[in-house]
């Protein structure tokens, strides 16, 4: 796997952790306005991660299944050592400000990927077509 494969393939692997970490923000909600927006959060990240998954094989690049694991695994990690006292923070309220920003450092992170990749496909055919 060439170096676009192995960057596509860690982008996948936060989306997998990112789309994890957003439902366990939205289920905490049952209902209003947060609730409405961690929905539209997901909603946008699943798409996106659907588009990259048509990227990759565009370019060439298959999903690699360990990474996948890996980011499912830190995930559930992260969510345990909040969970347990007395590892986490001890505060709720400081746990889930650290899973927002979390959350929104990979929002970030995936805005700097389409604009590389937007720039990438001004010399890469493979890359043209894609919103």
């Amino acid at each position: 796997m060439g170096s676009s494969g192995v960057y596509l393939n860690d982008h996948l692997a936060g989306a997998t952790a990112g789309i994890r970490l957003a439902k366990r923000c939205r289920d905490r909600f049952p209902s209003g306005e947060a609730r409405q927006i961690f929905d539209g959060i997901v909603s946008e990240l699943e798409e996106d991660r659907v588009t990259l998954e048509q990227v990759m094989a565009a370019a060439g690049a298959r999903p690699d299944q360990l990474k996948q694991a890996g980011a499912v695994t830190v995930e559930i990690a992260s969510r345990l050592m909040h969970a347990l006292p007395l590892l986490g923070t001890r505060s709720s309220v400081i746990t889930r400000l650290e899973e927002v920003e979390l959350l929104s450092l990979g929002i970030e992170g995936k805005r700097l990927l389409w604009a590389a990749l937007r720039r990438a496909a001004d010399r890469d055919v493979r890359l043209q077509g894609f919103d």
